[in-house]
């Protein structure tokens, strides 16, 4: 099992870690909000909690 879900984790890894790493350019009045809306940062902070929750229910699967 751990092979078969091997490339799904480092995908969903990897994608989680580059959104966090990028986080803060979605902040208001940043690189990608120049317009200081707060929907952009909470839907950027929503996403990167949908990719953590991804992440961590195919590690238990995985685990268990």
């Amino acid at each position: 099992m751990v092979f078969v879900a091997a490339p799904g984790l480092f995908l969903l890894g990897w994608a989680f870690l580059g959104h966090f790493v990028t986080l803060d350019e979605d902040m208001p009045g940043e690189w990608s909000n120049p317009q200081d809306s707060k929907k952009v940062w909470y839907s950027s902070v929503v996403e990167l909690l949908l990719k953590l929750l991804a992440f961590a229910t195919l590690l238990l699967i995985v685990l268990l």
